[in-house]
C-alpha cells in the first residue's frame, strides 16, 4: 500500500522528521535533586538549579545578569540566541528567587561583568559531567550522557507531565514552531506505549 503523502518523511524537512522518530533523553526530578545534592560550590548548585527550573539553553545561562530578574514579579528574562522569540519571560519560584538574589548579595565579587555564571560552555559542560560523575549518573548509572542541555528537555517533559499545555511550553523554551516543542510529547506517547505493550500477555499456541 502506498504511504499517504502526509505520513511520508519527505513531507517534513529532514531535520524536523528526524527530530519527530527521536526519543528525547531527560532528568527526572529525583535525578535533578542528586544532582544537586552533588554540587560542590554554590555556583555550579545555582547553575544546575537555573537550566532546570528555566529551561534556559546554556548559551542563554551564561548570558545572564541580575539585570535579568525581576524580584517582584518573580520572573527571569531570558534572551534567547537562536532563531525565535527574543525575548522571554520565565517565572521564577521562590526559593530559586531567593537563591538567585542571595547569590548577588553575597558573591558579588565573583561576577565579572555583572555575570552570574562568567564562563564558556565548554566550561559549563565540564562542572555538569562533574556533577553527575561525583552522583553517580553517568552513563553506566543512567543510562544517558549527562550534559547541559538535557535539563531544557527535562525542563519541558517535566511541564507535559504536570498537563502544562504546548503552546505554554513553546513560549516557556522561545521555540518559533510549535513542531520544535512537539517532540516531548512524542517522547512521552512513545513511553506510554511501551508501559501499555509489557502489560499485554502472549499466549503460548
Amino acid at each position: 500500500m502506498p504511504v499517504p503523502v502526509a505520513l511520508r518523511a519527505t513531507s517534513l524537512p529532514a531535520r524536523r522528521a528526524a527530530s519527530l522518530r527521536r526519543i528525547i533523553a531527560y532528568l527526572t526530578p529525583d535525578q535533578v535533586a542528586r544532582l544537586l545534592n552533588f554540587c560542590h560550590d554554590k555556583r555550579s548548585h545555582l547553575l544546575v538549579n537555573v537550566l532546570w527550573r528555566t529551561g534556559a539553553r546554556i548559551t542563554e545561562a551564561i548570558r545572564m545578569t541580575p539585570d535579568h530578574l525581576d524580584p517582584t514579579a518573580k520572573v527571569i528574562r531570558i534572551e534567547s540566541v537562536k532563531r525565535g522569540v527574543p525575548v522571554r519571560q520565565v517565572p521564577l519560584a521562590d526559593d530559586l528567587a531567593a537563591e538567585l538574589m542571595d547569590y548577588v548579595l553575597h558573591h558579588r565579587d565573583q561576577m565579572p561583568g555583572g555575570l552570574f555564571f562568567p564562563f564558556s560552555r565548554g566550561h559549563a559542560w565540564r562542572i555538569i559531567t562533574g556533577i553527575a560523575a561525583r552522583a553517580g549518573l553517568t552513563n553506566g548509572a543512567s543510562g544517558r550522557r549527562i550534559f547541559p542541555h538535557i535539563f531544557r528537555h527535562s525542563f519541558a517533559i517535566h511541564h507535559l507531565k504536570n498537563q502544562t499545555g504546548l503552546p505554554v511550553i513553546q513560549a516557556l523554551l522561545g521555540h518559533q514552531d510549535i513542531g520544535s516543542t512537539a517532540i516531548y510529547l512524542k517522547t512521552l506517547q512513545q513511553e506510554d506505549a511501551v508501559a501499555i505493550a509489557r502489560r499485554v500477555v502472549f499466549s503460548e499456541p
